[in-house]
């Protein structure tokens, strides 16, 4: 005898019991023909929609096939019932309202063609929607040079109410929406006319509504991601007017884009020139016709600014913006303060926590590094400060504690400045 021998009878018997089990469960779920009679004694259904009321149920069937399944069912008990002479007081109502399934059965019992009615939830306009959207759907993504896309659903509001208060009505817990059904669909139709379904970022959303019929598409923005510099000091980037600066109105053209918007740029101040590392920051460009950025390395250049094409775009407009550092190249003159009272004040900032009000509101952060070398009668500072710091405002004193002018007890102007790279705390 095996040594697991002796757990067979209780396998057996756990078998045995798992069927009555089962049965168990069913017979406190209502039976879904029972249940679909008592909707079509009253309200006209097509296909699709009665099946849709049963969703839950027959798993791998669509909507319309489980709707004939019920309607063939209900069909037969009623068929039966009245070929034992016992047809049921509903029949009439039940086989009208089953629509072109049940005429045959319907003229064989009563003599006449019965009565034609609309789908009480779509009014029969549901099979022709799903047969004639996707093409349109696949159209306007191609239209855009999309090649993913996403359906999305808008439902006349007194079509989801129909279908809302006949399921409160008849306790029916098993269905899903219309708007479910129909996303599902006509994604899955469009997926066969060749495009490629992408749920996190896809190239076009399209927007179907039904009855209409109406596709509207709603492409994603494109990001282009990369290292901002500008030689000018004339120029500057706004996050609030971006389409001013010539780099953006070229990124427009280049994209035919119809608007822009900025992530990743705190700042372009205007008067100090952005080299070297340069500033990482992101483009979001609307309505663009182009779905893919230009390759990494691409340098796109317009009027002294200038983009060069780095890496994910995603991830560099979702970085932490409170863990970067600037660093500027400051030429600092100070009026009857030698260059090395200049050079030890400014240095002296090193680890210092600044606090400033700019522009009515007030800002804090560290100085992380003062480095500077006496040039003639000026003072050369690399100076690197948190993000939200103001390089020019540390120098002058204006809402600025501490400054270099407050140490000095005299006034320091900024002569010139650089920007020469935001790079991120590791």
């Amino acid at each position: 005898m095996r040594s697991n021998d002796f757990l067979r009878p209780a396998l057996v018997n756990n078998a045995l019991k798992a069927p009555l089990l089962r049965l168990s469960a069913l017979e406190r779920v209502a039976d879904p023909v029972e249940q679909a009679t008592a909707v079509l004694s009253k309200y006209p259904l097509c296909d699709r929609c009665l099946g849709r009321l049963f969703a839950g149920l027959g798993r791998g069937l669509s909507n319309a096939e489980r709707g004939r399944a019920l309607k063939l069912s209900i069909l037969m008990r009623i068929h039966a019932a009245a070929l034992a002479g016992q047809a049921p007081g509903y029949a009439k109502e039940v086989l009208t309202n089953m629509g072109q399934t049940a005429e045959g059965l319907y003229e064989q019992l009563f003599g006449s063609r019965p009565e034609r009615r609309a789908c009480y939830i779509c009014n029969d306009k549901l099979d022709e929607f799903l047969e004639s959207t996707p093409e349109k759907v696949a159209r306007a993504v191609r239209e855009w040079g999309g090649t993913t896309f996403l359906v999305g659903a808008s439902v006349d509001p007194e079509v989801v109410q129909r279908e809302e208060k006949l399921k409160a009505e008849f306790k029916l817990a098993l269905g899903e929406s219309i708007k479910s059904e129909i996303k599902r669909e006509v994604g899955k139709r469009a997926q066969a006319l060749g495009l490629r379904v992408d749920f996190a970022r896809p190239d076009v959303v399209v927007l179907v509504r039904f009855p209409s019929g109406d596709a509207e598409p709603q492409p994603r923005r494109l990001m282009i991601s990369g290292v901002y510099r500008k030689l000018r000091r004339d120029l500057s980037l706004s996050p609030r007017e971006p389409s001013l600066n010539p780099l953006t109105s070229r990124l427009l053209e280049m994209t035919q884009s119809s608007r822009v918007g900025i992530k990743g740029l705190v700042r372009d101040e205007r008067g100090v020139r952005a080299l070297g590392l340069g500033i990482p920051v992101t483009f979001l460009l609307g309505g663009s016709r182009v779905r893919s950025a230009p390759p990494e390395g691409t340098v796109i250049e317009s009027e002294g600014a200038s983009l060069e094409v780095k890496g994910d775009a995603a991830a560099v407009a979702d970085e932490d913006l409170s863990r970067r550092v600037r660093v500027y190249r400051c030429v600092i003159y100070a009026e009857g303060a030698s260059p090395a009272e200049v050079k030890l004040a400014a240095e002296s900032l090193k680890g210092r926590e600044a606090r400033q009000k700019v522009m009515g509101r007030t800002v804090s952060g560290v100085v992380r590094e003062a480095a500077c070398n006496i040039v003639g009668d000026l003072v050369e500072c690399l100076i690197s400060l948190d993000e939200k710091l103001y390089v020019m405002e540390l120098v002058s004193g204006r809402g600025s504690e501490p400054s270099l002018s407050g140490l000095l007890g005299k006034e320091a102007t900024c002569v010139e400045a650089d920007l020469l790279g935001v790079i991120s705390l590791r």
